[in-house]
């Protein structure tokens, strides 16, 4: 956990730099499909204490670090000044019942199907969005 905090601590002006580079339209898809392939990895961890485990878990939480800058970078630079507290706001507490729905059902879903259950859910869940996105940006 240290490392990844580490690493997101370093890696955080970076993305915000692309972001604000280049389209976040273009880059939303392209941060999914990254997580999507960094959940795809963590099937084949056979061993939690391999570097291997570690370099896939850093990769899992830097991806997701790009996708949720890339996402939040359109949402404020598209919002109304008068909403966009209010907005921000909502953002945030959807976002925490995200985890909390998450957490429930992948903990379910790791109960009844299996330990790589949760992470194939999530790959599964940002390849079609990616998808998605790729569909209605054209």
């Amino acid at each position: 956990m240290l490392i990844s905090i580490l690493v997101s601590c370093v890696v955080f002006p970076f993305v915000g730099k692309l972001v604000d580079t280049y389209d976040a339209l273009k880059l939303v898809p392209f941060a999914f499909l990254l997580r999507s392939g960094s959940a795809a990895l963590l099937c084949l961890v056979s061993d939690p204490e391999s570097k291997f485990c570690y370099l896939v878990s850093v990769l899992m939480i830097v991806w997701s670090i790009f996708e949720a800058t890339a996402v939040e970078s359109i949402f404020t630079k598209n919002l109304n000044k008068q909403t966009r507290g209010m907005l921000c706001g909502f953002y945030s507490f959807m976002g925490n019942m995200g985890f909390l729905l998450f957490s429930l059902i992948g903990g379910w879903i790791f109960d009844r199907i299996g330990p790589y259950s949760p992470f194939q859910l999530v790959g599964i869940l940002d390849f079609l969005f990616a998808l998605y996105v790729f569909k209605i940006n054209k």
